[in-house]
């Protein structure tokens, strides 16, 4: 009985070894290649604006082969407008995949930014006033949540959390994509430029009254004078952030 048993169970695991033999997990598939990337000056870089601007470049190499001279580069840098602007450098490989390295650069005024460190927890409040007259449309005091301002990415830039004070993000509960965060530069006479902000469903934002936008080392309060799409032609927006 015992023999049967072994025989049975040999023959078994004979037919279940010949059936994966006749299965190639290997077929249809093949190495791919895909360079490596180095950025010159790395993947951060601060632009004085009015300068000319010349790309640091990008090093790519494929399978021990300097391929830098063929890769495409996106993005061109107005180097005479302050903001953020991002360049791509791709490459596709000889089975057409493609793979890419991105360089942000800041244009903003390097050599007027200050030095002082307005970094932390900022309570907001938020007025709309009208276009027209500078009227009082509405407040949105009680709609609004304490605010991280945190350090950017060089000397006297910073990231703003929220330019709407949490008002869409967290009191109306639509959560963090509702939310405008924004890259400003303190200047050393502690006039505040806006360089960047959006948010997910529409256009970006502007300064509306530059001499309105500051920060006040006396008090620790930072005012953003705003427009923000569409409704800058009916309303512009002044939140203050507080300690």
């Amino acid at each position: 009985m015992k023999k049967l048993t072994y025989i049975t169970l040999a023959v078994a695991m004979i037919a279940f070894c010949a059936s994966c033999e006749k299965v190639d997990h290997a077929k249809g598939l093949r190495v791919t290649y895909y360079p490596s990337f180095s950025l010159n000056q790395g993947s951060l870089v601060a632009h004085q604006v009015g300068t000319p601007w010349v790309d640091p470049g990008c090093v790519a190499t494929l399978k021990g082969e300097d391929i830098s001279d063929q890769l495409e580069i996106n993005g061109p840098v107005d180097a005479n407008t302050s903001g953020i602007y991002s360049i791509e450098y791709s490459f596709t490989n000889e089975d057409g995949f493609t793979n890419s390295i991105s360089r942000t650069v800041v244009v903003y005024d390097v050599a007027n930014a200050s030095s002082t460190d307005i970094s932390g927890d900022y309570n907001t409040s938020c007025n709309i006033y009208a276009v027209a007259d500078g009227s009082l449309a509405g407040s949105w005091d009680p709609a609004c949540s304490p605010q991280k301002i945190t350090k950017g990415p060089a000397k006297g830039l910073f990231y703003v959390q929220d330019l709407f004070g949490g008002r869409y993000a967290v009191f109306a509960g639509y959560g963090s994509s509702y939310a405008a965060k924004a890259l400003i530069l303190l200047n050393s006479d502690n006039s505040v430029s806006l360089l960047d902000a959006n948010v997910a469903w529409g256009p970006t934002f502007s300064t509306h009254n530059p001499a309105n936008t500051k920060y006040d080392p006396a008090t620790s309060t930072l005012t953003i004078d705003f427009i923000w799409g569409t409704w800058g032609t009916a309303n512009f927006f002044v939140c203050t952030y507080s300690k």
